[in-house]
C-alpha cells in the first residue's frame, strides 16, 4: 500500500509539468470500449449480524497525459478496484498499472483512423490463496474508426465510432445508435495464459433528438449489447477463463455540462468469464449507478 500510495504522488508531482493533464474516473482501462463507460458503484451496509454488507464495485482512476512525446499519444497512470459480494463467485481484485492509447490517422481515406490501447498491470485478486491472486496482466487491442463522411451515403450508416443518424434528420428523433469492433491479445502471467480477443459493442438511444428538445440532454436513454469472444493460445487448463462474454445494459444518464463526464442508473445482465478481472463464467443481473468524470488541467 505504501509502494502504490509513493507512486501516485510521484505522478501527480510530475504532472504539473504537463500542460495536458486529465483525472479520469470510469469503469476500467483495459480497452477503448470500456474505457469509455462510467464507474459502477452500490453499497448497502447492514445494521445486523445475520446479513452481510453489500459492495459492488467496478471503478478505474487514472491519470491521463495527453499528446506524450509526440502528438496524440496519451499515457494513464491506473489504480481499479473491481469487488461483487452478490455473485455466486464473489470477486474483490485491487490493480495497478500504465495505459497506452494511441490513433493513427489515415486522412486521405475519409478519417479513418485505428486506435491502439495497450496496458500492462499487476493485479491482485485479494480472494485467491496466498501468492496465487498475484499476476501481471498484459494486452492490446486495435479498434477502427470513421470521424469523416464516406461519399456513399448508405456507407455513412455503418461507420464504427460515429452516432447515425445524426440530429439534422428527422430520424433521429426516432433513434440514434452507435457501434464499435475491434480485438486483439491478453496474456496473464500467473496462468501463462495467452487469450484471443474479437468484440463487438452496439448502443442504441431512443428519442434521442426528442429528449435533447424535452430535457437538454442528448444519448439520455442508454440500450447497450457487448459481446466478446476469447480464445486460448496455451495449453493450460484454464478454459474457464475464456469463451463467449455477453452483457447488455438498459439505463438513463445525465450528462454534466463541458463533457466533464455524467451519472446514471442502469439494469445490468452478464454472462461470461473476464480475466482481466479474475472472473470465472457465471451470469447475473445487478441493478448499478454509474459515474464517469474527466477533468483537465486545461479544462478543454
Amino acid at each position: 500500500m505504501l509502494l502504490r500510495l509513493t507512486i501516485i504522488v510521484y505522478f501527480c508531482v510530475i504532472a504539473q509539468t504537463f500542460a495536458q493533464l486529465k483525472v479520469e474516473l470510469g469503469e476500467t482501462f483495459s480497452d477503448k470500449h470500456k474505457r469509455n463507460e462510467p464507474a459502477i458503484v452500490y453499497f448497502n451496509f447492514q445494521n445486523n449480524d445475520t446479513t452481510s454488507d453489500t459492495f459492488v464495485a467496478d471503478m478505474a482512476l487514472g491519470l491521463t497525459f495527453e499528446d506524450v512525446i509526440w502528438n496524440g499519444l496519451s499515457l494513464s497512470f491506473v489504480s481499479e478496484w473491481h469487488r461483487n459480494t452478490q455473485i455466486k463467485n464473489k470477486r474483490h481484485v485491487q490493480q495497478l498499472g500504465l495505459n497506452l492509447k494511441k490513433p493513427f490517422d489515415f486522412q486521405n481515406s475519409s478519417h479513418f483512423t485505428l486506435e491502439l490501447n495497450a496496458n500492462g498491470k499487476y493485479s491482485h485478486d485479494l480472494r485467491a490463496t496466498e501468492g496465487a491472486g498475484e499476476t501481471g496482466i498484459y494486452s492490446a487491442y486495435i479498434n477502427p474508426y470513421w470521424s469523416g463522411v464516406l461519399p456513399n451515403n448508405f456507407l455513412n450508416y455503418l461507420r464504427p465510432g460515429a452516432i447515425m443518424p445524426d440530429t439534422t434528420t428527422k430520424a433521429s428523433y426516432i433513434i440514434q445508435y452507435e457501434y464499435l469492433f475491434g480485438g486483439g491479445l491478453e496474456y496473464i502471467k500467473h496462468d501463462d495464459l495467452l487469450i484471443g480477443n474479437v468484440n463487438a459493442q452496439l448502443i442504441l438511444y431512443p428519442a434521442s433528438k426528442a429528449l435533447a428538445r424535452l430535457l437538454n440532454q442528448t444519448e439520455f436513454i442508454k440500450i447497450q449489447a457487448n459481446i466478446t469472444e476469447r480464445t486460448n493460445h496455451t495449453n493450460n487448463d484454464s478454459l474457464e477463463l475464456s469463451g463467449f462474454f455477453f452483457s447488455y445494459q438498459i439505463g438513463v444518464q445525465y450528462k454534466l455540462p463541458d463533457k466533464k463526464g455524467l451519472i446514471g442508473l442502469s439494469l445490468d445482465y452478464i454472462n461470461g468469464a473476464n480475466p482481466l478481472i479474475a472472473q470465472i463464467e457465471q451470469n447475473y443481473h445487478q441493478v448499478t449507478i454509474k459515474t464517469k468524470l474527466s477533468l483537465s488541467s486545461n479544462n478543454k
